[in-house]
């Protein structure tokens, strides 16, 4: 039993179908493709094979450099090469990766409103054993949000970026521990259906990972 905090989620929390599911044209991945996407495959390969990735990945019309000079700290090399392959979307119909090179400083002001919002709750229910808060050493910096309000972010530990845990803020319990992967890792065993938190709800028993493993993609007008 991993000492990781992986609690059964709320029913309401559950990852929601599509609201309309494309045509049946047979299954998406079969045979060694299949196995690989969920269950001997690892790291970026495995999950672009279960996950693929868009044609136009969206950003935003900035650059990494000036991003990193708006924050004042570079952000991991995982996630600036997800966002580069992927860009900003809805990851599993649940998650979503905010536009990260907005140019009207989009991504730092989520990320202020978020730690307020995180410096707010200490204290109570939601962050009874509280984190430091961003741009506090070690404080948690967001990234993406549930559908729920959920947070995924870094706890912001030392001058090393790829160094940085992961961390989510649950909106319906209160603050775990640090996720025990990295963010491609966290990202494959969820949309495999291998690895649920609060906030990170899992699949029913009779629902097929490779159906739920769907990444909507954002264009320039999206609002985050």
């Amino acid at each position: 039993m991993t000492h990781f905090r992986l609690a059964k989620v709320h029913l309401a929390a559950r990852r929601p179908a599509l609201a309309a599911p494309p045509p049946d044209t047979g299954p998406r991945l079969t045979g060694e493709r299949r196995e690989f996407a969920l269950t001997t495959g690892t790291g970026p390969a495995a999950l672009t094979e279960l996950t693929p990735p868009p044609h136009h990945p969206y950003l935003g019309g900035g650059t990494w450099e000036r991003l990193f000079e708006e924050l004042g700290t570079r952000l991991p090399a995982e996630y600036v090469a997800l966002m580069d392959r992927y860009g900003a979307g809805c990851w599993g119909d649940w998650l979503r990766f905010h536009t990260p090179l907005r140019t009207d400083g989009g991504f730092r002001r989520l990320a202020e409103q978020n730690a307020e919002a995180y410096r707010g709750a200490i204290g109570g229910w939601r962050a009874e054993d509280p984190f430091p808060v961003w741009p506090e050493p070690g404080g948690l910096l967001a990234f993406a949000t549930s559908n729920d309000a959920d947070v995924l972010g870094w706890l912001t530990e030392g001058p090393d970026p790829d160094a940085w845990p992961l961390v989510v803020w649950p909106r319906h319990a209160p603050q775990g521990p640090p996720l025990p992967y990295g963010l491609v890792d966290t990202l494959l065993a969820w949309q495999r259906g291998r690895f649920e938190t609060e906030g990170l709800p899992g699949l029913d028993r009779d629902d097929d990972p490779v159906e739920f493993a769907l990444f909507e993609p954002w264009d320039a007008t999206a609002y985050w």
